[in-house]
């Protein structure tokens, strides 16, 4: 302890200390999940209720750390003490690591990668084929100790049957893809440690796990010109490869149209169309990690809706999983974390229902979209 220069008359001490933040909570519940017992970040979301009584302020959820020191004060040649202590509100942002994959499977009903429709003329038009879109769960998006900007990008990819080869070109050609996506802010909250690791499941009218909804509206992309490549089918590789991929430049005001896709002969083996492109996600701001604790989950996922024109239009609404972390300054270390003040992107909050029925998909893209 050393003595400060103070006025005269005051006398102020100073008593410099380290201290370590663990980075899990200690628990004696049974029931808690090993992988929910990380220490969650601050957090602080929903209505306020000040308590006018002590001063306190609860949210739903509300995650706030305090530092509590406590001093105790004994006059020299005197039996007298004291007992001083005082509180400081710490903000806590833990370093995370990017977790492998996600087993969408284990989540039937909270994610939705693949979607198959049949492209019609019009209508009530005849069929032209089968179009399968597909999205896989994009590499992490990642923050630095400072940053506030993050992006990263995902892949879709789109399968086309046609009914007949001989129209293959005339309609790849007059395709184009407008693709409306957003980010989706997850976090659950229990006043019951959760039974499972937390998920949609767990929600109903009389279940102690809530969910606070809300989104982050990204840029809407238009896709055209799309390369295509024809693929045989599997039984036919041995004897058959990729056989053509080019650029389509019919929708080019000014450009000349390009017609040397070739059409597969009918007694050549049957196939799909493939093209596979990327869909940037760009944030600006500062998201929390994502994490799992006893009471509180805070979970991503990217949600993108892609509208097809050229013949009638159909839409293709998909949901996978999106991971946000924050990097450790020397990543070869453990993850630890700091007391750090972050400026947290304000997103729109939604309701606290299911998300993720094909009614209130259509209805929440049709209302933002």
């Amino acid at each position: 302890m050393s003595r400060r220069e103070s006025p005269s008359g005051t006398f102020v001490s100073e008593a410099p200390f380290h201290f370590i933040i663990s980075r899990v909570i200690p628990c004696s519940n049974p029931e808690s999940l090993e992988q929910c017992l990380q220490l969650p970040p601050s957090l602080d979301l929903g209505d306020a209720i000040i308590d006018e009584s002590t001063g306190k302020r609860f949210a739903q959820p509300n995650i706030t750390y305090y530092l509590r020191a406590a001093v105790g004060v004994t006059i020299r040649d005197s039996d007298d003490s004291k007992s001083l202590e005082t509180f400081l509100p710490v903000i806590i942002a833990p370093y995370t690591e990017e977790l492998p994959p996600t087993e969408t499977d284990d989540f039937p009903s909270e994610f939705k990668e693949r979607e198959s429709k049949l492209l019609r003329r019009s209508l009530m038009g005849g069929v032209l084929g089968t179009m399968k879109i597909s999205l896989q769960e994009p590499p992490a998006l990642s923050y630095g100790t400072k940053s506030t900007y993050s992006r990263t990008e995902a892949l879709i990819k789109l399968e086309f049957e046609p009914t007949s080869s001989g129209e293959v070109q005339k309609i790849l050609q007059g395709l184009s893809y407008k693709v409306y996506s957003l980010v989706r802010v997850k976090t659950f909250y229990s006043v019951k440690s959760f039974p499972r690791l937390p998920s949609q499941t767990l929600l109903g009218h009389y279940s102690q796990t809530k969910l606070r909804d809300g989104i982050i509206k990204l840029d809407t992309e238009t896709f055209r010109n799309v390369s295509w490549g024809y693929r045989f089918s599997t039984e036919n590789r041995v004897n058959a490869t990729l056989t053509s991929q080019t650029s389509l430049s019919s929708s080019i005001p000014g450009g000349s149209e390009q017609s040397n896709i070739r059409v597969p002969k009918a007694d050549e083996p049957n196939g799909k169309w493939i093209s596979n492109w990327t869909v940037p996600i760009e944030v600006n701001g500062r998201l929390l990690p994502t994490f799992c604790s006893s009471l509180v989950a805070r979970f991503y996922t990217f949600v993108v809706r892609v509208k097809v024109t050229g013949t009638r239009q159909e839409s293709f609404d998909l949901e996978v999983p999106l991971q946000v972390i924050h990097l450790s300054p020397n990543k070869t270390e453990s993850a630890t974390v700091e007391p750090i003040r972050e400026g947290f992107l304000e997103y729109r909050r939604d309701s606290e229902t299911s998300w993720f029925s094909d009614q209130s998909l259509v209805r929440r893209f049709t209302a933002i979209m």
